[in-house]
């Protein structure tokens, strides 16, 4: 009976070193500790004994290392499992633009935004044309220069009789800006190749350019509008 007993221990200790029996840790998990797993394929090696390997396909998460089998679980939370339905979020609506009479105006209706409308009417007028290209919303001298200057009541007087004038702003909130005004804002500030703002042109009604600055160093408004008549007589 000893001997009987000894084979057994004997046998069980050899099935268990050739790898018959697999060692506990051949189960995978099914649970994954992330929120949000991000699963990818991957083949989990076990040993089986001092001889054999057993190789189990299923998929790992990238976050916790977390591995679960290939096989139809109903436990699993990766790749095994039914995706739930994606709802699709409700597209914002696009405000509508309010149209600008005269060809697009701006600023109190002194300043047209259309370039080909403001040769229009400086042909009719006998004109010429201020363009200021501005960032109205981010860009320090160009609000300056706009609060400064461009509201000021001198430059509301004087200016408007000699020239028609033209506002080509490249903020960066464009919410108030229709896609065709936004075009042609680049077209323009590619056309006179602008690399600064605030940048002033003046033009003739055809649309050649006289003058241009660039810049605004804090004059006050009679100081600046005198400056700018010295240079465009």
């Amino acid at each position: 009976m000893k001997q009987w007993k000894t084979f057994c221990w004997l046998a069980v200790s050899l099935l268990f070193l050739v790898g018959v029996f697999p060692p506990s840790d051949v189960q995978a998990q099914t649970t994954c500790r992330c929120s949000a797993p991000q699963w990818q394929p991957h083949t989990k090696v076990v040993k089986r004994g001092f001889f054999q390997k057993l190789y189990i396909r299923g998929f790992q998460c990238q976050f916790c290392a977390a591995f679960v089998t290939s096989g139809n679980n109903p436990l699993a939370t990766g790749p095994t499992a039914k995706p739930k339905p994606q709802t699709r979020p409700m597209p914002r609506p696009i405000p509508t633009p309010t149209p600008n009479p005269g060809g697009g105006t701006n600023n109190g209706g002194l300043w047209l935004v259309d370039f080909n409308a403001a040769k229009t009417q400086a042909a009719a007028s006998k004109k010429k044309i201020l363009i200021e290209f501005t960032g109205s919303d981010w860009c320090p001298p160009c609000i300056k220069l706009n609060n400064n200057v461009l509201k000021s009541p001198e430059f509301k007087s004087q200016m408007p009789p000699k020239y028609v004038l033209v506002k080509l702003d490249s903020p960066r909130d464009k919410s108030k800006q229709s896609q065709a005004e936004q075009g042609h804002v680049k077209q323009m500030v590619a056309q006179f190749k602008i690399t600064g703002y605030p940048t002033i042109v003046i033009t003739d009604s055809a649309g050649n350019e006289l003058h241009r600055q660039s810049g605004y160093g804090g004059q006050p408004a009679q100081q600046w509008i005198d400056s700018l008549n010295k240079k465009v007589p």
